[in-house]
């Protein structure tokens, strides 16, 4: 779960054990955030008499604060802690239970439409539903930025890019493309995906200094992108998938490509003519191939420039063409 500026936290327990009275009854949780100082405790009130069910609210408030106020101080992408101590669990034994949300400062879905920025100060961006930027569309994505996809491998959301993505980071500030589970597995959200049909607009796609993890597919385009994708100087890892996939024109110089569930690298039945540079990347650790090739069934030129990459550890052979 996710909660964004200027939300309160609500909280339900159900408890059967503590029902004694005939009367609603109370009891207490403890909430906390890395922010605040220590924890919170919140007071949860039954719903009526013997429903088992309790209700409580606390607000959030941006910035530092005083332990024990009834208001929850946050920072923006700080995980929120809610801990409930459960005398006697359903075998009579005590227990805690503990949940757990995201703080986010921007929330976004659905389709993203004119030139849009995204700044390190609206960090992190929460993805709670496919994210698509339109044919005519630039999105631009700064230093320090934090994309977080919602964590659901039955409706993996991804970001969708019809238009142009430029994701420009820095050697100590790089762009981060993840997960936003606590304990982020393979295959949590889809991936990035350039999808950009049609011909004539020449427009490059760009990510450098990113980070890309915990993805089905790290990154990957379709048969018929008119244009270069370049991808310099950043980390795709930990996908369950393939770490990029792509059968249109692509350079990936300087970068890392680790630990995937699928092949580093991967091209097939490219519809049109492509060009393919990988340079000075190290691709390792990857479950299938390091670089897997399969022309095109179309008879169009597949031109692949491999130069030094350090290719260890994959699964399969280091390059398959």
């Amino acid at each position: 779960s996710f909660y964004g500026s200027g939300s309160s936290v609500y909280i339900e327990v159900v408890d059967a054990d503590v029902d004694s009275t005939g009367s609603p009854d109370i009891i207490t949780v403890q909430i906390m955030s890395p922010t605040e100082v220590g924890w919170e405790s919140v007071t949860l009130s039954e719903t009526g008499a013997a429903t088992d069910t309790f209700h409580g609210v606390i607000n959030l408030s941006v910035g530092g604060g005083i332990s024990g106020d009834g208001i929850l101080q946050v920072s923006f992408g700080d995980s929120i802690v809610v801990k409930y101590d459960d005398a006697k669990d359903d075998y009579g034994f005590p227990v805690s239970i503990t949940e757990k949300a995201i703080f986010a400062n921007t929330i976004v879905s659905d389709t993203l439409t004119g030139t849009e920025h995204w700044y390190a100060s609206g960090s992190p961006y929460l993805v709670t539903e496919d994210i698509a930027v339109d044919s005519t569309d630039t999105l631009y994505i700064h230093p320090g930025v934090e994309v977080r996809f919602l964590a659901d491998a039955q409706n993996r959301k991804q970001l969708d890019i019809n238009g142009v993505l430029r994701a420009v980071g820095k050697a100590d500030s790089l762009i981060r493309f993840t997960s936003n589970s606590y304990t982020p597995n393979r295959g949590d959200w889809q991936g990035i995906m350039f999808s950009q049909y049609g011909y004539g607009s020449h427009r490059p796609h760009l990510l450098d200094y990113c980070a890309v993890e915990y993805a089905l597919n790290g990154i990957s385009s379709s048969y018929r992108i008119d244009t270069m994708t370049v991808v310099k100087n950043s980390i795709i890892r930990n996908c369950s998938g393939t770490g990029v996939y792509s059968p249109s024109s692509i350079k990936i110089i300087s970068c890392t490509i680790d630990s995937c569930g699928g092949s580093g690298f991967e091209a097939q039945n490219s519809m049109d003519s492509s060009y393919i540079v990988i340079r000075n990347t190290l691709i390792r650790n990857n479950d299938s191939y390091g670089i897997y090739v399969n022309g095109s069934s179309y008879q169009q030129p597949v031109i692949v420039d491999i130069s030094g990459d350090s290719i260890t550890g994959n699964g399969y052979q280091a390059v398959y063409m």
